[in-house]
């Protein structure tokens, strides 16, 4: 859940520095940014660093098994083996 909080951070930032760089106006090349546009810049890397570093701290990935009850003989066993085989195609 925490990671996917992070994630969804990431992403937001990342969508957010997209949009603020189309609609700010854009220097001319032979102008340097502006002081202002350079610590929104500053800003938003020191953000993400500080993100990832949560990702990264939180990165421990969780195995779950999970089982599965099939017909395998029986009446039901022409539905069994297809379900066995869509549960294969699935790992």
């Amino acid at each position: 859940m925490a990671v996917a909080v992070i994630i969804g951070l990431i992403i937001g930032t990342a969508f957010t520095y997209g949009i603020l760089s189309m609609t700010m106006p854009q220097a001319p090349a032979e102008q340097a940014p502006s002081a202002e546009y350079e610590q929104q810049i500053k800003q938003l890397q020191d953000r993400i660093a500080e993100l990832e570093a949560q990702l990264a701290a939180a990165g421990k990935i969780q195995e779950y098994t999970i089982g599965v009850t099939l017909p395998i003989s029986g009446e039901l066993s022409s539905i069994g083996s297809q379900w066995e085989n869509a549960l294969n195609m699935g790992l």
